[in-house]
């Protein structure tokens, strides 16, 4: 088995960017592997070997931006609906981030 290339970290992260932007601009179900794989400029055998299929290219996209996520210290159970409306709206900006 050859060592990856110095080229495979960048095309990894244009198939997940272009992944993320296609299934929130078309959703889950209509975004093809082949959408996928032209908008991040790589052959489909390329997407495949570096990703997955499409269901490992979700996961991999909801895992990553996850992981960009934290708890601000000082986060106190919402008291209202206004203020549970406050934490989802932050919650989710910082999910699309």
């Amino acid at each position: 088995m050859s060592a990856p290339s110095t080229e495979e970290p960048a095309a990894r992260r244009r198939i997940l960017d272009a992944a993320f932007s296609a299934f929130l601009e078309s959703g889950y179900a209509e975004t093809s592997t082949l959408e996928i794989a032209k908008r991040a400029k790589v052959s489909k055998r390329e997407l495949y070997a570096l990703v997955g299929n499409k269901q490992e290219m979700l996961v991999a996209c909801i895992r990553e931006r996850a992981q960009r996520l934290q708890v601000p210290a000082d986060l106190s159970p919402p008291r209202d609906r206004d203020s549970l409306a406050r934490v989802l709206v932050s919650f989710g900006s910082q999910l699309l981030r």
